[in-house]
């Protein structure tokens, strides 16, 4: 997906460091690294000399907070500013960034995101805003999808009778209209919607709350497949196994191999005729213990 909306590379200076924009940032963590990475070597600045100007508790205060080991706090967050040498629009959105960062429920980390996407320099603007919108429903994408295998030139009630689990006329509606303004979808000289692409992944840019909600959302469809979907017609399985970190990282690869497989051959498809969700949940049932 194209973000037209994005300026011109900003131009690095006789130093050879960029100036760091915090508008081109979905998480001030890795903000303030690429700073401090400037600034140590234009200006020599070091922990222990950064922590006297802020007034951190100790030199490795910062070093913690980049490295997501302790947060930044409401109270240091306004003499950050003042140091950052912010103006008044990057200091808004360098708020929200370090409260959608540090957010733990998902009604907070929507709402901080929605001031974000306020900014017009937010660079990743359009990407983001796309990735969370198009994520909000899980019937979004069913719906893209079955543009695939359908001919639809308006008829809402037949649209909505083709997605299982069944949507309303509205939600239908709905969906086509959102696909329609991120420009997930065109219509072509005869009146049909037809997908952009044949296969759409989010990219790092997609927000973690609005991931997290769509991954919700598909475990309950999962769930509920059990009773829907006829045995033949599905594949839900689950295996439980004790292994190292170093195996665990070893299936996390050939996960990621596998779903990308999947992808490909989705894109081979010459002839489509339904729509399948694929999911796959590792995680842990145990702490982590050292073998005796």
């Amino acid at each position: 997906m194209a973000n037209e909306d994005s300026p011109a590379p900003t131009p690095i200076p006789a130093s050879g460091v960029a100036p760091v924009s915090v508008f081109e940032y979905t998480d001030y963590r890795a903000y303030l690294k690429d700073w401090y990475r400037g600034e140590a070597k234009d200006r020599k600045l070091s922990y222990r000399k950064l922590a006297a100007e802020i007034g951190f508790k100790s030199p490795g205060h910062f070093s913690l907070i980049v490295n997501a080991k302790a947060n930044l706090s409401l109270k240091v967050l306004d003499r950050f500013i003042r140091y950052l040498d912010l103006s008044k629009k990057e200091a808004e959105y360098f708020q929200a960034l370090v409260l959608y960062t540090q957010a733990k429920a998902a009604d907070e980390k929507k709402r901080a995101f929605d001031r974000m996407l306020a900014f017009k320099q937010f660079r990743v603007r359009s990407i983001a805003a796309t990735q969370y919108e198009f994520l909000e429903k899980w019937y979004y994408l069913a719906v893209r999808e079955v543009l695939a295998v359908y001919a639809f030139k308006g008829d809402y009630a037949a649209l909505a009778q083709r997605i299982e689990p069944g949507i309303t006329v509205e939600e239908a509606r709905q969906s086509i209209e959102v696909l329609r303004r991120l420009g997930l979808i065109t219509r072509d000289a005869q009146g049909r919607w037809l997908r952009v692409e044949t296969v759409l992944a989010t990219g790092p840019e997609a927000p973690a709350h609005a991931v997290n909600a769509f991954l919700g959302q598909a475990m309950d469809l999962a769930k509920s497949a059990l009773d829907r979907i006829p045995k033949e017609d599905r594949v839900l399985a689950a295996t439980t196994v004790s292994v190292s970190q170093e195996t665990f990282e070893e299936i996390r690869e050939e996960t990621r191999a596998f779903r990308k497989r999947i992808l490909e051959m989705a894109q081979r498809d010459p002839r489509p005729d339904r729509i399948y969700q694929f999911q796959f949940h590792v995680f842990p049932l145990s702490k982590p213990g050292t073998a005796g």
